[in-house]
């Protein structure tokens, strides 16, 4: 048992998670996949798959996305970013934008 789950190796990187309601999900490790599907949607590690990670002895931060690590969001933010006042492209954007009228959505 891993936090309250059943974890039965398939295959190398591969495991059947089984939850205390009798529910039975896929993991696949190798492919950051889970049949709840909520792996694959968040793109960080489900329940299930953190599981799977603990009984695989793998560091669970592997498993997530490049683009949520910290080296991301640093690189993300290594440039200087102005405020609008100072940017060049919003001089006069003020009155360009005051000007619009922006209707409901078309149903």
């Amino acid at each position: 048992m891993t936090g309250g789950y059943e974890v039965v190796d398939i295959a190398e990187k591969e495991y059947e998670i089984r939850n205390k309601t009798g529910g039975s999900f896929h993991v696949n490790l190798r492919t950051r996949t889970c049949s709840c599907f909520e792996f694959q949607m968040l793109a960080i590690p489900c329940s299930y798959a953190i599981a799977a990670a603990l009984k695989a002895k793998i560091n669970v931060e592997e498993l997530v996305i490049d683009e949520y690590k910290l080296d991301s969001l640093n690189r993300a933010y290594e440039g200087i970013i102005l405020p609008e006042s100072a940017s060049p492209v919003g001089v006069g954007m003020s009155s360009i934008v005051s000007d619009l009228q922006l209707g409901p959505p078309a149903t």
